[in-house]
């Protein structure tokens, strides 16, 4: 059996408004896809956005293999605020718990 997840180190006060961009050196420090259950109930995703700016509180499609993002009637939804028009890396949210 192969283990096809990536072990993350323990995660204390993760920031699920921070929006990062290739100039931030942590852009890779999350892998993309991971998830965490926060104090809410719900479920963040760690996705890339498309190249195109999203809005706060705007519904959102994620593809996979790539955990990528764009506005859409998805299960997820943005809860970072605005986007930048340039590729970033954020936190989405699970629409249910």
């Amino acid at each position: 059996m192969t283990n096809v997840s990536t072990p993350l180190e323990p995660i204390a006060g993760c920031n699920f408004s921070e929006i990062l961009t290739s100039a931030d050196q942590r852009y890779n420090q999350i892998p993309l896809g991971s998830v965490i259950r926060a104090k809410n109930g719900r479920m963040y995703c760690y996705v890339e956005q498309s190249a195109v700016s999203i809005a706060d509180n705007t519904p959102v499609i994620v593809t996979e293999p790539g955990f990528t993002t764009a506005a859409g009637a998805g299960s997820w939804t943005n809860r970072s605020g605005v986007t930048p028009a340039a590729v970033a890396r954020l936190w989405v949210e699970s629409n249910a718990i």
